[in-house]
């Protein structure tokens, strides 16, 4: 099933009961999901596993409670063939989502006429996008879109970085406020398996692990004020998370869920006590940097004798 197919479906209030969902474009698979909940009026429930639901799909629901069931990357549902047969949603919706799946499989091919790929917008569409956010110039969307590498989702934090950037000197103009971020390198910029492993490293507290993939790290060149932003934004999830005495995450501290279901595992490794610091010494060495008060080349290790 492509995206057209879809959209129709919808238009026509012809819903079915199982999709699976894959690609990089989350927010537009996001907005489908909310756009079909409101069509067939259900409430949306993000889970782990198929298994968590399967035997109570059968069961009929004394107040007719029904519900759409998004399934978040579940890997052993993949290999189950003999339960494929057997899922019955019963007047729910069930939606597999995988970020990745692949067109080889049994799985894929079992469910091909259900699967809906949401790959990256065009240039084009996101340039309306872009604009009906903020008035930037062509230029400095075009400038957006290949920092973003046309990633929607990564689109709209950094239009939201540009929104919320109040200094009063720019008096309103977008332009600007992007270019004196991008000067800043304030902007997401893509980074390396190498870096995603180094901060994993960190977020676990891998002493070893970190020794090695710093000298790797290193060898690259990135940029410190790049790879101190991306370890800041993962320990300020992991703080969330784990001083969160809510059951429902997603509401009480604003992350997606996605967000919670990645990083969950990875809270406890720190206390809230050392997660705070951390995130104040952090602060503390990017405007250091950008001040030029604080080397750069020392940064990183400084930060990390601090907080590991």
């Amino acid at each position: 099933m492509n995206l057209q197919e879809l959209q129709q479906q919808i238009i026509n209030k012809n819903i079915d009961n199982l999709y699976v969902f894959t690609g990089e474009e989350i927010v537009v698979q996001k907005i489908y999901i909310n756009k079909i909940a409101e069509i067939k009026n259900l409430e949306i429930q993000y889970i782990e596993e198929y298994k968590q639901i399967h035997n109570s799909l059968n069961v009929n629901d004394l107040f007719g409670t029904k519900k759409l069931y998004v399934i978040l990357d579940d890997l052993d549902i993949l290999k189950q063939e003999s339960v494929w047969q057997t899922i019955n949603p019963n007047e729910n919706i069930i939606i597999f989502k995988y970020n990745n799946l692949d067109k080889r499989g049994k799985f894929y091919k079992h469910f091909e006429n259900k699967v809906v790929e949401f790959n990256k917008l065009s240039e084009e569409i996101l340039l309306k996008y872009i604009k009906k956010e903020i008035p930037l110039s062509d230029n400095n969307c075009n400038k957006l879109i290949e920092i973003c590498d046309s990633n929607y989702n990564q689109l709209l934090l950094e239009i939201d970085k540009i929104k919320n950037f109040d200094d009063a000197r720019f008096q309103d103009s977008y332009d600007q406020i992007f270019e004196v971020l991008d000067s800043l390198d304030a902007f997401h910029k893509e980074v390396t398996d190498i870096t995603f492993e180094f901060i994993n490293a960190i977020v676990i507290r891998d002493i070893n692990r970190i020794a090695k993939l710093q000298k790797e790290w290193q060898r690259q060149n990135d940029s410190c004020l790049g790879i101190l932003t991306l370890i800041y934004n993962n320990l300020k999830t992991i703080l969330l998370i784990q001083s969160c005495k809510s059951n429902d995450i997603c509401k009480t501290t604003g992350l997606q869920s996605n967000q919670v279901y990645y990083n969950k595992d990875k809270t406890g490794y720190y206390s809230i006590g050392e997660l705070v610091r951390a995130l104040r010494i952090i602060q503390k060495v990017e405007s250091g940097i950008k001040r030029g008060t604080i080397d750069e080349t020392i940064a990183l290790d400084y930060i990390l004798a601090n907080i590991i």
